[in-house]
């Protein structure tokens, strides 16, 4: 994968991995997810997605868990998903998760981003959905994500593991995973990605990267990530 992202200076990157250190006590504090109540929540958030005629696959942990254990992960805190951002309607959406009991907020971090949405959280009996928004960035083609802080372990993917419909069964039904999987698990997780970690100490691999040059590309061709109006 060519890319060319900028490391942030010492001062961020020392802010970067106290962070870090913070994200993995935090976690292991959460309480995991109920499972049961996971799988009903998670079917019927691919319910709302699919009446919506929008593709999505399953993200980070819910990926992992689905190929690796083919369940989700007992320890994990959130079901994640991952969504083309020119193929989401906010208010459209929302008024659809609105009326299945679903509390919806926007993530936005106008810092990095402006107005650029960073995806969706969900909420329902407990259990919180995490629907991040991917850019398409066609000069090096490659997916964007847009986190809080960006890393080297995912923020960048190659657009190819969403290219056609690679699905799995999971939960007695079909979903998408990025393909090929195990790259991209090999990117997310590094190549121990097999071997169950419950402490979150993987989050130690993740490195600092700058991707303001792919958010100024967006902002000046906004019509990349827009749904072509028929």
């Amino acid at each position: 994968m060519k890319t060319s992202p900028v490391m942030p200076n010492l001062s961020e990157y020392q802010k970067h991995k106290e962070m870090i250190e913070r994200q993995i006590i935090a976690f292991g504090r959460h309480k995991p997810i109920d499972l049961k109540v996971a799988e009903q929540t998670f079917l019927d958030v691919k319910k709302i997605i699919d009446q919506a005629g929008i593709k999505f696959w399953l993200n980070s942990g819910t990926a992992l868990g689905a190929v690796r254990d083919e369940d989700f992960i007992s320890w994990d805190i959130d079901v994640d998903l991952t969504v083309l951002a020119k193929e989401w309607n906010f208010p459209i959406m929302f008024k659809e998760f609105g009326s299945k009991g679903f509390r919806c907020v926007k993530k936005i971090y106008p810092k990095l981003y402006k107005d650029k949405p960073l995806g969706v959280v969900i909420f329902r009996q407990g259990i919180q959905t995490d629907i991040d928004l991917n850019y398409y960035y066609p000069p090096e083609d490659l997916i964007i994500s847009l986190p809080v802080e960006p890393h080297n372990h995912g923020t960048l993917q190659p657009a190819k593991f969403y290219r056609g419909n690679h699905f799995i069964d999971f939960l007695n039904t079909k979903v998408r995973v990025p393909y090929p999987p195990e790259e991209y698990f090999e990117l997310y997780y590094g190549m121990n990605w097999k071997t169950p970690i419950k402490d979150w100490s993987w989050l130690r691999l993740r490195e600092p990267i700058s991707i303001a040059k792919y958010v100024e590309y967006f902002h000046e061709h906004p019509e990349i990530n827009q749904k072509v109006k028929k």
